[in-house]
């Protein structure tokens, strides 16, 4: 059933984008009830955090491990870079976090189901740093995560920019620190 649901939802984002999007097409599209959705899915950026990034265990899935943490970081910002670049994400996103600026709780929930997680993975490619010793061992592995995450949210997201070069940049400047 969760799979039905969440086919449904990338079909309607597919069709109408984030705004487009009500959970009443979603349980009628996925043939559930509304409580049934509501029930696994409090609120519409949840459902669509899950339905388009695949939640937690896509970003595992993606973690790079090239034995360096400049290898690493290449790959890492590769693949956000190739996410943002996706037709209708920045939209989809910038949404997302609308909906939840003007909710605490609902901004919580985000924190908690997406950007935590997020970050939770993000920050093994500079713990295995540590563990090579490419990074003191007082490094602050969840400061450099969020640096990561937040540069390249901030570069596609609010900036708009698709600025050639810029996530090689960051990467670069990211292991230089292990310099």
């Amino acid at each position: 059933m969760d799979e039905r649901i969440l086919d449904a939802t990338r079909a309607l984002l597919a069709e109408h984008g984030y705004l487009g999007l009500s959970m009443e097409a979603v349980a009628k599209r996925a043939g559930v009830g509304k409580q049934t959705l509501y029930r696994r899915w409090p609120r519409r950026p949840l459902l669509v955090y899950q339905a388009y990034f695949g939640g937690a265990a896509r970003t595992g899935a993606e973690l790079p491990d090239t034995g360096t943490l400049a290898g690493d970081l290449q790959l890492a910002t590769a693949y956000q870079d190739h996410v943002f670049k996706q037709p209708g994400t920045v939209e989809l996103i910038s949404g997302m976090v609308a909906d939840c600026l003007v909710e605490p709780d609902l901004m919580a929930a985000l924190r908690e189901n997406m950007m935590r997680p997020d970050l939770e993975v993000a920050a093994v490619i500079f713990a295995r740093a540590v563990s090579r010793g490419e990074l003191p061992g007082d490094t602050d592995i969840h400061a450099m995560a969020e640096i990561m995450a937040g540069a390249m949210f901030a570069h596609h997201v609010l900036y708009g920019e698709d600025r050639p070069g810029f996530r090689q940049a960051l990467a670069t400047t990211l292991a230089k620190l292990a310099d």
